[in-house]
């Protein structure tokens, strides 16, 4: 009975080479396209946001007879306290245009989705809004190009 020895079964290196690089490039697909689905999910969120603060700029305005001047609002920070001002002894009950969460401001302004801050300014003449308006705008993460800002102009 001579009974023929064989070696076990395994990969080749070759073959563990070749499954490694198919689930790289599967890994590298889905970080992609993970990427691509949060950076839409932000941009969809900073436009809401713009449009919910310029709501409440229109109504700070109905009230007050024009939106908050660079006078009164020299940036974001400031923004939040005309939209959202605290108690007073005269104003125990201030009304309140925007309600910020914690989440939503930082020492330098009001947060965008992507880390940064949003900008904010009284255009007063501005060509993008004209006469008595404002500009509202995200730089997206990138600040160097304009073309991907989210505003509440065209």
């Amino acid at each position: 009975m001579n009974k023929k020895f064989s070696a076990p079964h395994a990969f080749t290196l070759l073959e563990l080479l070749v499954v490694i690089t198919l689930l790289l490039l599967l890994s590298s697909l889905v970080v992609g396209m993970t990427r691509y689905a949060f950076r839409s999910g932000a941009r969809c969120r900073a436009q809401a946001e713009i449009t919910s603060l310029s709501a409440a700029l229109e109504s700070y305005k109905n009230d007050h007879g024009d939106y908050p001047t660079n006078d009164i609002c020299s940036d974001t920070r400031s923004l939040i306290t005309a939209l959202m001002p605290p108690a007073a002894p005269k104003n125990p009950y201030p009304k309140v245009y925007f309600f910020f969460s914690s989440k939503m401001t930082n020492e330098k302004g009001i947060l965008d989705p992507f880390g940064g801050n949003y900008h904010y300014i009284y255009t007063n003449g501005s060509p993008h809004n004209g006469l008595d308006s404002f500009d509202l705008w995200s730089t997206a993460g990138d600040s160097k190009r304009s073309d991907q800002w989210i505003k509440n102009w065209e």
